[in-house]
């Protein structure tokens, strides 16, 4: 794993390599920023390409400088999109991973976060509307309605905040697709979910 990028998102796959023989290839990131999660899958997969996506183009910057550090400047693209507004399904498609961790903390809960944690990121990397939950709906709203994730092997991980399972759960089901696991970090909380298509 990419150093400093601590995420259970990134434990969560390798244990279902471990377990289900998943071996990614084409890999999508959704609101990218420095390229840390995606970075770090093609890390574990030597066989796997990846597309990294964020609205900011300061945060592509960093991306991209990254990986061309890293060693995988051939093995990726980014591209400047508001999820998948700028993404074009006749030649994005068939990712067998697509993974995010999006804005996920309540408006009312952002005054109260450790001040290490907002001082580094902007508001709009860390907070969402309908009590954080918001882009967990127009992400996988999205991703059902273009078409891109592979039918028969893809498989949608998000990273997620405490106690928010059962609300993501049931709104990514809602959108068409099926949930294939859950992962607790080290202190018992889930922090990661893992889903399939229904087809």
């Amino acid at each position: 794993m990419i150093d400093g990028c601590m995420c259970g998102l990134i434990d969560h796959i390798l244990d279902l390599s471990t377990k289900s023989s998943i071996k990614p290839k084409k890999v999508l990131d959704l609101g990218t920023g420095t390229g840390c999660l995606l970075l770090s899958v093609l890390e574990e997969f030597p066989n796997a390409v990846g597309v990294g996506v964020d609205k900011s183009s300061e945060a592509l910057d960093v991306a991209r400088t990254n990986a061309n550090q890293l060693g995988f400047g051939l093995r990726t693209q980014f591209i400047q999109s508001n999820w998948l507004n700028n993404i074009d399904s006749s030649v994005h498609r068939n990712f067998d991973l697509i993974i995010s961790n999006p804005p996920y903390i309540a408006p009312a809960d952002y005054p109260h976060l450790n001040p290490t944690v907002n001082a580094w990121e902007p508001v709009t990397a860390l907070v969402a509307n309908r009590e954080g939950l918001e882009e967990y709906d127009v992400i996988s709203k999205s991703i059902m309605e273009k078409k891109i994730l592979d039918r028969d092997d893809g498989l949608l991980v998000f990273e997620i905040g405490k106690d928010q399972e059962n609300d993501i759960v049931d709104i990514v089901q809602a959108n068409g697709f099926k949930l294939d696991s859950m992962r607790k970090d080290l202190g018992g909380i889930f922090r990661s979910l893992a889903f399939r298509s229904h087809n």
